[in-house]
């Protein structure tokens, strides 16, 4: 018993006491985090986030259709009164067949969003094969930690210093999700109408092509947001990109918890502004 007292003392001294804490909450919230971004948005919050946005969804779709109609004619008489433009068959069939596929899309919005949203979510299992499991912090060896007297204080200061970023770290993350879950709701419940632009004139139908860009960027924010989970938790879990420290010097003095546990701050510290950035990095790689 004595031992285990002692052990416990150097562990609070060395600081992998909160270290071990901090990697518990992590990967506690951040499995609750998956949760959600794996979780299907007709079941969040026992649907009745979906029942809400699908009663507005209903009522735009009415709206939406007859919208479309009305654009739909807009941009038909345009076409024809203008007399630098000749209107022929086969430019009256090709409005014709954009009215047909316009309306089938508005018919079937719901399902086909339901269908790009279970292609995003069949995507978060190939970025984390494991699901939760692949995001799992570890760090090795932090059972073995060895307290030094020159380290022990900047070790039991890290050791805080960890526990208070992985919180707010987690917090954030957490935050982040529910904003995308909340544009997305607001993305389904609004469809109608921006789709119902896209048989408009030309500066009109920019309307449709703009919801669909916002909305594919919210789906693969989900899926960026796991990427960076998972490409954290591999860092994290090697110790940041140097997992070695230096030979010689005050590292001798100061002993492996102090340059580990600095690694592993700034890891998290750096995880968590990736996936901040997400938004960004999807608008600017992929033309959004």
């Amino acid at each position: 018993m004595f031992d285990n007292i002692i052990s416990a003392i150097a562990d609070l001294l060395n600081g992998s006491f909160f270290f071990q804490c901090g990697i518990g909450i992590w990967n506690a919230l951040i499995g609750y985090a998956w949760d959600i971004l794996q979780t299907n948005p007709q079941n969040l919050a026992d649907g009745v986030l979906w029942d809400t946005a699908d009663g507005i969804f209903q009522l735009l779709q009415i709206v939406g259709a007859s919208l479309m109609t009305v654009l739909f004619m807009i941009n038909f008489v345009k076409e024809t009164a203008d007399i630098r433009h000749n209107t022929t068959l086969e430019s009256a069939i090709y409005m014709i067949l954009k009215l047909i596929v316009g309306n089938v899309v508005l018919l079937n919005l719901k399902s086909l969003i339901l269908l790009v949203i279970g292609m995003e979510q069949d995507l978060l299992r190939i970025v984390a094969p494991s699901e939760d499991t692949s995001l799992i912090l570890t760090i090795p060896g932090l059972d073995e930690w060895e307290i030094s007297a020159q380290g022990a204080l900047l070790g039991f200061a890290l050791g805080l210093l960890f526990i208070v970023v992985t919180v707010a770290g987690t917090i954030v993350i957490l935050w982040t999700a529910y904003g995308v879950f909340f544009k997305l709701f607001f993305y389904i419940a609004t469809a109608p109408l921006a789709m119902s632009t896209l048989l408009g004139t030309q500066g009109m139908s920019h309307s449709a092509y703009s919801w669909i860009k916002t909305f594919l960027c919210a789906l693969g924010e989900l899926a960026g947001m796991v990427l960076m989970l998972r490409l954290g938790a591999a860092l994290i879990n090697a110790q940041g990109f140097f997992p070695e420290p230096p030979e010689g010097g005050i590292w001798d003095l100061l002993g492996p918890q102090t340059w580990g546990g600095f690694q592993c701050t700034l890891s998290i510290i750096i995880v968590v502004g990736g996936v901040k950035s997400v938004d960004s990095l999807i608008r600017r790689a992929f033309g959004f």
